[in-house]
This record gives structure tokens, sequence and C-alpha cells, in this order.
């Protein structure tokens, strides 16, 4: 459910938002910053697939020692597939069948996996099923974490969330799915903050230094206490990647 990666000796490491299905895009954002296979990681929100028509060479881009992710509700609208009578979160309908939850993700973008054969389908199945919901990563002092949607409000630190995301399924789908985090801060249907009046102060989860999401499209990266979402891929038509040490700097902002 969460993977640790110690520091990075020899090169950078870069976080960015939801790719979905966009290969071309990616390749063109590593080549923006000089990005160096040998030695520098990139790190994804999720979302690799559905969108772009390139998913399926998303997928197999995981087999690399420089490329990770964290699992998105995309990709877990393609494991429903398979693993019907799920969890969702109550502002969903609960799926009962395989059909239905065929239909939620082909009417989401996953109408290409349609076309593969089984033996494939269940390949690209087995490689997104081992996806983390979390990632963790130690950059020189601090701990920065990735979670997709959000660690949801219930929880005040890292290490609760992470019991949690071990154990209970509609904690597993409030990671994958919710945006009552960024909410309270930004009116994501206008994209735009709310007023001061209507903002809640901003919160702190302890434990990390810093988490990162993507799944809800902003313009710019969007700041509440600790917690930054860069998912602007499709705000700015263009992938970015992120390093650490700037997505480290919006917390630093946030804290004068």
């Amino acid at each position: 459910m969460i993977s640790i990666f110690p520091q990075n000796p020899n090169g950078r490491d870069f976080v960015t938002g939801d790719l979905h299905g966009n290969l071309d895009g990616l390749l063109l954002a590593m080549e923006k910053v000089a990005f160096d296979q040998s030695k520098d990681r990139l790190f994804a929100l999720g979302d690799l697939i559905d969108g772009a028509e390139q998913s399926r060479a998303l997928i197999e881009k995981l087999e690399n020692d420089w490329f990770f992710s964290v699992r998105g509700n995309h990709e877990q609208m393609l494991l429903d597939r398979f693993d019907a009578l799920i969890y969702k979160p109550p502002s969903m309908p609960q799926l009962q069948t395989q059909e239905e939850a065929c239909q939620s993700h082909r009417k989401n973008g996953g109408a290409w996996f349609d076309a593969l054969d089984e033996d494939l389908q269940t390949q690209l199945y087995q490689k997104l099923s081992k996806l983390p919901l979390a990632i963790e990563i130690e950059y020189g002092a601090h701990r920065v974490g990735l979670v997709h949607a959000e660690v949801p409000e219930q929880f005040s630190s890292w290490y609760e969330f992470i019991l949690a995301v071990k154990e209970r399924p509609d904690v597993r789908e409030q990671s994958l799915w919710n945006r009552l985090a960024i909410e309270s801060v930004y009116h994501v249907a206008e994209d735009r903050f709310w007023e001061s009046e209507f903002t809640d102060a901003p919160r702190w989860v302890a434990g990390i230094d810093l988490l990162v999401h993507g799944h809800t499209p902003v313009p710019a990266p969007v700041v509440c206490g600790n917690q930054v979402w860069i998912d602007i891929a499709y705000a700015q038509d263009s992938i970015r990647f992120f390093e650490i040490s700037e997505l480290l700097k919006y917390k630093a902002f946030n804290q004068q």
C-alpha cells in the first residue's frame, strides 16, 4: 500500500501530475529538464491512463528503474473491471457488477482497454494492481508523501493515514477520489480561491514535511498548509515536472 524511497544520492527527483496517456508530453517534459535516466527519478501522482492514446505505453514505462507512480482513480477504475463489489464513497454510485464497472471505466476514457486481447488485459491489470496508494520519498532532512487525491481530513497525521489505508477500503477510495481538502481553500468548479472569509485555516498533516497530490485540475499549484496540488497539465496543455526542492518552497512560503 505504501512504497518508501531513500534519498537519491546521485541525481534529481521530480514529481509530475496526472498524465492520462500522454506519453509524447512526458517525453517532451523529460527533454525540457534534461532528465538523466541513469541517475534521476520521476514520480507520477497516478492517472497514468485514460485520455490520450498512449495509456498502454505509459504503463509499460513502469518497467524502467527511474519511473514510479502511485495509484490514481483511473487505475482503480480499470482494476474494478476485475474486482467488482468494492466500496465507493457515499457521493458515488456503488458498483455492483463487473459489467457496471466496465461501463464506468469505459465512459471515463477507458474504451482503449476493450480493444486489447484478454491476456494483455490481464497483464496490465497485474501491473497496475501493484501500484502503491502512497509513496514516501526522503529528501535530505525532509520526507515527502505522494497520494493521488488527498489524505482524508479525518487524519491529522501521516502515520494514522498509512495505518488506515492498509486496513480500510473506504479510506483507500477517499484517497483516490476526494476533493474535500482542496475545496476548503479552492473553488474547483470556478478555478479560483475562495474569498478569505470562506477559507478554512491551513491544514497541516503531522509526521510528513510535504504532501503532493494530483487528481484535481488546477491552473497553477494550490497550497494549503503542507499540502500542494499540482495537476496543471490540463489547464496549461503541457506536462510539467516539479523538482522536490521546488515543491518544498511552496510549504516554506505558506509558513511565512
